[in-house]
């Protein structure tokens, strides 16, 4: 919606929700960082969205994640323990607009207790029912909502991602590996992805079988672009198992999809996905994929 920008989740501490701002539309939406975190910080902000939209600033898109003991997420949402809605605006009060919330890919699809993806159904319901419409962006989140009655099919929207080739500027094959570490040559075969570094992108797989791959072709390498709460997990991983010279992650790479023509083959081992904008950037850059068959990958 116009005049709203983005934001994400960082992280969770304590096994409390917390509430970050990532990024925005532009810097000047964020009218300061600082401002833009004490608002989200607060419990409830209806005054302080309000007061924004009265000076004509940008109002926040909030997310949180909801851990328990043990650091695994439970919930996400907007402002309340909702699974499963990644973003959403916060109106004001009798705006007169309808309520959408968007669905990228149900959380209970996830390798979950039995309790937990039941509790998540039940609240992936109560939410639908507060909104207006409930967009998902898959055919198989579409079929799932119905399936376990998450919405009726008059409230489902199914919206696919789209991107525009023209938009994208990739670097050649030798441009895209300058940028590699050193033990990445020409002539390496280079598998990759792109993507943040959580369970639910499954990467600690992903190094086991680069294991077993580089023990059969000692001249494969991986690239993991990205960044995230397994970084030092996943460097444990790659260390006990000998990869330090075959496997690799790399931070702070801006617009990473520049670089997709370096690889020979990008890899998605996700566990849940509703509709991956990165495979399209893949196909777009003529790489062959593979993936998982989850969400809507297969699509």
């Amino acid at each position: 919606a116009p005049g709203f920008s983005m934001a994400s989740v960082l992280g969770v501490q304590d096994d409390r929700y917390v509430r970050h701002v990532a990024a925005a539309a532009s810097e000047e939406q964020m009218a300061g960082e600082n401002a833009w975190l004490e608002i989200v910080e607060l419990s409830f902000f209806g005054e302080q969205v309000l007061a924004l939209a009265e000076a004509g600033l940008p109002q926040p898109v909030v997310g949180f994640e909801l851990t328990d003991s043990k650091g695994q997420v439970i919930a996400e949402g907007v402002d309340l323990a909702w699974p499963d809605g990644k973003v959403g605006i916060i109106e004001a009060p009798g705006s007169g607009r309808d309520e959408v919330w968007t669905a990228h890919g149900w959380t209970f699809h996830e390798t979950r207790p039995a309790w937990q993806r039941f509790f998540i159904r039940f609240f992936s319901r109560l939410t639908a029912f507060l909104y207006h419409h409930v967009i998902v962006v898959s055919r198989a989140d579409y079929h799932a909502a119905l399936r376990y009655r998450i919405a009726p099919a008059h409230k489902l929207a199914l919206i696919t991602h789209g991107i525009d080739a023209n938009d994208y500027l990739f670097l050649s094959r030798n441009e895209a590996r300058t940028i590699l570490p050193k033990y990445i040559s020409d002539t390496s075969f280079l598998i990759g992805t792109i993507g943040e570094w959580t369970a639910n992108k499954n990467y600690v797989a992903l190094i086991e079988a680069a294991r077993t791959v580089v023990n059969k072709n000692p001249d494969a390498r991986f690239v993991l672009f990205g960044f995230g709460e397994q970084k030092q997990l996943l460097a444990d991983r790659i260390r006990q198992h000998n990869l330090t010279r075959h496997v690799f992650l790399i931070e702070g790479i801006t617009d990473a999809a520049r670089y997709l023509k370096a690889f020979d083959i990008f890899i998605l081992p996700s566990l849940k996905e509703g509709l991956p904008y990165v495979l399209l950037e893949a196909q777009c850059a003529g790489v062959p994929i593979v993936a998982t068959a989850v969400g809507g990958i297969p699509e």
